[in-house]
C-alpha cells in the first residue's frame, strides 16, 4: 500500500491496541510498512510489519552493536520456540545492521476487510514474542557465546 493507506492501517492498529488494553503503546502512524517496540534493552526490538502481500511479527537484533546476541538466542532456539508454541524464521545477517527473526502470515493489508483479522493475529504474535523473549533478552551479554555442545549418542 502507499503511504496514505499505511498511515491509515497503523492508525487503526493503534486504536485496536488501545481498545484491547494491550501493553503496547499505539504507534505514531507514519508511511512505513513497519513499527517497532522495545524488548527491555537497547539493541533488540519487536517489529510488526504490514504490506500488501503479508503481515509479519518479529525481532530485529542490532548485529553491529551486539554481534553475539543472535547466536546466543539461536542456541536457545528449541526452548524459545517451545515456549512460543510456533517456529520462527531465523536469519543471521552479519554483514547487515540487523539479524532477524520472523513469523509470517499471508494476510496482506491491501483489502481493508482483512484488517481486523490481521490486527488480531499481529497482536497475538506480538504478545507471545514479547512474553517469551523478554526474559531471554534480559540475560544477554556481549561475551562470546559458548560453543554449542555436541551430544554423545
Amino acid at each position: 500500500p502507499g503511504g496514505k493507506s499505511q498511515v491509515e492501517y497503523w492508525t487503526e492498529f493503534g486504536a485496536y491496541l488501545e481498545k484491547q488494553g494491550a501493553r503496547f503503546r499505539a504507534p505514531k502512524p507514519y508511511p512505513s510498512n513497519w513499527m517497532a517496540w522495545g524488548l527491555g534493552r537497547a539493541g533488540i526490538q519487536l517489529l510488526a510489519i504490514a504490506n500488501a502481500k503479508e503481515i509479519m511479527v518479529g525481532v530485529d537484533i542490532d548485529s553491529r552493536e551486539h554481534p553475539t546476541w543472535y547466536r546466543k538466542l539461536e542456541q536457545q532456539r528449541d526452548v524459545i520456540e517451545a515456549e512460543l508454541g510456533f517456529e520462527l524464521e531465523w536469519a543471521e545477517k552479519p554483514l547487515n545492521k540487523f539479524s532477524m527473526l520472523r513469523l509470517r502470515n499471508s494476510t496482506g493489508i491491501h483489502d481493508k476487510k482483512s484488517w481486523p483479522r490481521a490486527q488480531k493475529w499481529m497482536l497475538q504474535a506480538m504478545d507471545s514474542i514479547d512474553r517469551v523473549f523478554r526474559p531471554h533478552v534480559k540475560e544477554l551479554d556481549d561475551a562470546p557465546p559458548p560453543e554449542m555442545e555436541l551430544s554423545e549418542d
